[in-house]
């Protein structure tokens, strides 16, 4: 089946600012929301008390929000930590927003542009999930998706290849994600043992959010990589050999990255997620 090409004039954003009380900004997770709730737990935290202490201590709003109108409704497309922070801060006043003015795909291909770019960005498990849904919509070309910036044009070939090889099984491919999918591909039926690996990598994750130890670990990263070192020496080189190996990305954008900043730790600072309210489509 062909893609569907979406027109460049769809992805701009309108430059309409408004301002809303903040019960008249509604949020729909399935529909605008790119981000993985298992994936960066500790930076969203980090930063959502960031932004409510901002407009606690400044009594002034932060960036205005990106809103989409849909059904009498105005929901956010980009800045759902900002929307979540006013809840939490218990804002009184009127909030900035900006209202896109594309069409309903637009709207949502710009939800993840803006996840991508700037802000809280997208973790790599993230950006792979979100290409992996773009390529079961079918909506998208491959450059277009590869434009987006989840993903480079190899993974979006090989996302398509295991989708058909899923279709050609008789599994629909929107109903597993893509970790779940190259597991597939890969095993071929075979019991994969890294569903065991994944569970207890989320056991030690929620262990560190509990005993508050997460939050330290991303605001030094420095600090964090001596504690690994000294923990093991060999520690360091093997987690980077396991990513490396893991994620066919990562060179090219640390590589990208790196060349962009003078300071490679404040490429950890960076965007959350929120209460829903399901649009009537």
């Amino acid at each position: 089946m062909g893609t569907s090409e979406v027109k460049a004039s769809e992805l701009k954003q309108g430059n309409k600012l408004e301002m809303l009380p903040l019960k008249e900004i509604y949020v729909d997770r399935k529909t605008f929301q790119w981000r993985v709730s298992k994936y960066n737990k500790v930076e969203s935290a980090d930063h959502l008390r960031t932004l409510v202490s901002v407009l606690k201590r400044t009594g002034e709003p932060l960036d205005p929000l990106l809103v989409y109108p849909m059904n009498g409704r105005f929901f956010v497309i980009d800045g759902h930590h900002r929307l979540e922070a006013y809840r939490k801060a218990r804002w009184k006043g009127r909030i900035p927003v900006q209202v896109f003015e594309g069409t309903f795909d637009g709207a949502r291909f710009a939800a993840l542009a803006g996840n991508t770019k700037d802000k809280l960005r997208l973790t790599a498990p993230e950006k792979k999930e979100a290409a992996w849904k773009l390529v079961n919509e079918e909506k998208l070309s491959k450059a277009q998706i590869v434009k987006l910036g989840v993903a480079s044009d190899g993974t979006v070939g090989a996302m398509r290849k295991v989708r058909k090889k899923l279709l050609a099984a008789g599994k629909d491919p929107t109903l597993v994600s893509w970790t779940a999918a190259r597991r597939a591909f890969l095993y071929s039926g075979v019991d994969d043992p890294e569903d065991w690996k994944e569970k207890q990598a989320q056991k030690i994750v929620d262990a560190l959010l509990k005993a508050k130890i997460g939050q330290g670990l991303v605001k030094d990263p420095e600090i964090t990589a001596l504690a690994l070192y000294i923990l093991n020496p060999r520690l360091p080189l093997a987690l980077v050999r396991e990513w490396w190996a893991d994620d066919p990305d990562l060179k090219s954008a640390v590589a990208a990255e790196l060349s962009m900043e003078d300071n490679p730790y404040e490429l950890l600072e960076e965007e959350p997620e929120q209460p829903d309210a399901k649009p009537e489509l």
